[in-house]
């Protein structure tokens, strides 16, 4: 079996979606009549992308330690933010940290890290998918037929 860090996938998603939003943010500054969104006031903006990192930084919190707990002692966690989506952290950067960002920068451009990350993540997740069922098993199979990926919904029946 390979061996995976807690980390797991992260960094790697780290590379792809931090690299293309200082890109797409760099262009943004360069070149701002292009890509600057002028038809949100930027105080609404501004409160939207803090609502937004709160929302993310509510995730971590609550996900992080339940990780770290499960990982050293290496069992599955399937509770708490785990028992609504498979990966909240990751869920919690592509939908709430990297719209954030670009919310804030008012930069449709840098909107454009959303897909890209979730593309990285759907590529990159197999891998740790497949280290996991090794690892767990039945219960890992079991636990993916009823909490989906990354989306808590549509529900899965139970």
């Amino acid at each position: 079996m390979r061996k995976m860090t807690m980390f797991g996938i992260g960094p790697r998603m780290a590379v792809v979606s931090l690299s293309w939003a200082l890109l797409t943010g760099l262009i943004s500054y360069r070149w701002p009549g292009l890509f600057l969104v002028r038809a949100v006031p930027r105080t609404v903006c501004l409160v939207v992308g803090i609502l937004l990192l709160v929302a993310a930084a509510i995730i971590w919190a609550l996900s992080g330690p339940a990780m770290k707990k499960a990982f050293d002692g290496e069992r599955l966690v399937t509770t708490g933010p785990f028992g609504v989506v498979r990966n909240p952290i990751y869920a919690g950067v592509i939908f709430l940290a990297l719209p954030a960002v670009a919310v804030i920068c008012r930069s449709w451009l840098m909107l454009t890290t959303v897909p890209l990350a979730y593309a990285a993540f759907k590529w990159l997740i197999r891998a740790e998918n497949a280290y996991l069922a090794e690892k767990f098993g039945q219960d890992y199979r079991d636990y993916c037929a009823r909490v989906n990926e990354v989306f808590p919904w549509p529900r899965r029946r139970r």
